[in-house]
C-alpha cells in the first residue's frame, strides 16, 4: 500500500465536527486524540504493506518459474516426438542435451507440481495479509469513531466516565454511546429529570404568588359606608346627627 492511498484512507476517516466552534483546551484535546489514532492506523498499515508488497513479488517470481517450466516441458515434448521416441539409451540423452532438455519428462512434471504448490501457499498467505489489512483498517476506522463519539460525549456531559459508558454498551451489546450513555446513567437522569420538574413547579408557583402580591399591593384602598350605631339615649342621637351635618359641610346652628 502507497503513502498516497494510506493518506486517501485516512481522509476518508475525518468526521463533521467542527473544530472551529470548540474552545482552545478542546481544540488541543482533539487534535491530539486525532494525530495519535492516525498515527497508530499508518504504522499499523505500513508494516503488512511492506509484507504484501513482498508477497507479490515472491508469487510473480514464482509465476515466472512456472511458466518457464511449462515451457520446458512444451520443448521436451516437441523433441520426443520429433526424434527422442526413436532413440535409446546414450543415443537420447545425448540428443535430449543438444536440444536442451531433460530425456526424463518427470523432473518437469515434479517441477510444475512443485512451483504450483508453492504459489498457492504464497497465495494464501497474501489473501491473509490483504484480510488482516482489511481488518487493521476496519478496527482503527471504529476505533476513530468511537474516540470521536466519546469526545461529543464529554463535550455535553463533563462528569462523563468513559469506563461505566463503555461497560454498559458491551452488557448491552449496542454500539449507540449516547444510547449507553442514558443507560449508564438512567437513575442519575431520572432523579435530575425529577428535580428539575419539581424546582420549575415551584418556580412557577412563586412567580405567581409574586404577581397576585403586585396587584393587591397596586390597588387603591376604597372606603365603604358603615351605618352609626343605634343611639342608646337622646343625646347621643341629637349628638350623632350634629357630627354628620358638620362632616356634610352644613352651616346649620343648633
Amino acid at each position: 500500500m502507497s503513502k498516497q492511498k494510506q493518506q486517501a484512507d485516512v481522509e476518508e476517516l475525518e468526521f463533521d465536527i467542527d473544530v472551529n466552534s470548540l474552545s482552545d483546551e478542546e481544540k488541543k484535546i482533539y487534535e491530539k486524540l486525532h494525530n495519535r489514532m492516525r498515527q497508530a492506523y499508518l504504522k499499523k498499515t505500513s508494516s503488512l504493506a511492506e509484507e504484501r508488497k513482498k508477497l507479490e513479488s515472491e508469487m510473480e517470481q514464482l509465476q515466472r518459474q512456472y511458466q518457464e517450466a511449462v515451457q520446458n516441458l512444451q520443448q521436451w515434448n516437441l523433441w520426443w516426438q520429433s526424434e527422442g521416441q526413436f532413440l535409446t539409451g546414450r543415443e537420447r540423452q545425448e540428443s535430449a542435451e543438444d536440444y536442451g532438455v531433460e530425456a526424463d519428462p518427470r523432473a518437469y512434471s515434479k517441477e510444475i507440481e512443485a512451483l504450483r504448490r508453492d504459489f498457492l501457499l504464497a497465495k494464501q498467505q497474501y489473501d491473509n495479509v490483504i484480510k488482516e489489512l482489511s481488518s487493521k483498517a476496519s478496527t482503527l476506522e471504529g476505533a476513530l469513531r468511537l474516540q470521536h463519539e466519546l469526545f461529543n460525549l464529554r463535550l455535553q456531559h463533563p462528569d462523563l466516565d468513559v469506563d461505566r459508558v463503555l461497560n454498559t454498551a458491551k452488557e448491552r451489546g449496542i454500539t449507540d454511546l449516547e444510547l449507553a450513555y442514558r443507560l449508564a446513567y438512567d437513575d442519575e437522569l431520572r432523579k435530575k429529570a425529577v428535580d428539575e420538574e419539581v424546582s420549575k413547579r415551584l418556580e412557577d408557583e412563586l412567580s405567581r404568588r409574586k404577581s397576585e402580591q403586585a396587584v393587591v399591593e397596586t390597588t387603591q384602598a376604597t372606603r365603604r359606608y358603615v351605618p352609626p350605631e343605634k343611639p342608646a339615649t337622646y343625646a347621643q342621637a341629637s349628638e350623632g346627627l350634629l357630627s354628620a351635618l358638620r362632616q356634610s359641610g352644613s352651616k346649620w346652628e343648633g
